[in-house]
This record gives structure tokens, sequence and C-alpha cells, in this order.
């Protein structure tokens, strides 16, 4: 498993002596996999959300998805989008990749902006 890890630049060589190095622990990396990704959670957690405020104009939600190398489906987008349709607004950023702070950071910021100023309006459009 680490000699995959080290292929996927997961686990690197860092330093002169052979030590290697992981941003992101490869046990919690897989255990996320196996308790999220690989699981009904998020399908389970939306759902509820969405019974709580589909229908209310009180909570605004914002999907901002990285288009390259992201996680989400369009089909899991396009179910989100249905359970709350007049509460979501979805944004794909084409050269985004997971980190849309540091992949896209201009544009992620002015939409950041302009969800803070949605927020604190009295009347937020909750559209980017």
């Amino acid at each position: 498993m680490v000699d995959k890890w080290v292929r996927e630049g997961r686990v690197y060589e860092h330093g002169s002596e052979g030590q290697y190095w992981s941003d992101v622990h490869p046990a919690f990396r897989a255990l996320c996999y196996r308790r999220i990704f690989d699981s009904n959670s998020g399908v389970t957690c939306w759902n509820t959300i969405a019974q709580h405020f589909s229908n209310s104009n009180a909570v605004k939600v914002y999907l901002l998805v990285a288009g390259i190398g992201t996680v989400c489906e369009q089909e899991s987008i396009n179910d989100m989008v249905e359970c709350m349709p007049s509460t979501i607004s979805v944004k794909t950023y084409p050269t985004g990749y997971h980190s849309l702070h540091g992949s896209v950071m201009e544009e992620f910021l002015c939409d950041l902006q302009e969800i803070i100023e949605d927020a604190n309006s009295p009347h937020p459009q909750g559209k980017l």
C-alpha cells in the first residue's frame, strides 16, 4: 500500500537521509474514504439538511465544485440541487482543483466576498 501512496504522490521522500513525509496521514485518508466516500453518509446528511431547509429562504447553500480531480460526480450534484432547488447555488471552477482557495484564488476570493455580502444583505439572493 505504501508503494501505491508513493506512486500517487501522497507520500514522498523528504530530507537527505531517506525519510518520507505525508501531508495527510495515509491511514486518516483511508479512514475518510471508508467512512465518507465509500458510504451513504453524504446522502444521508444532505437529505437531512434538505428536509429542514428546502422551502426556506433563511439559509442559502453554496456548492463550490473543483473542475479538476473532484470527488463530486455530476449526477450527485444534480441530486443535491434537486433536494434544494430554491436554496442552493452551484459554481464549478473548471481550472480549480481540490483546494479552490489555492488553485483559483482570485476567483474564489471574489466569490467568497459575494457570498459574505449576500449573507449580510436583508434580501439575500444566494446566487454567484
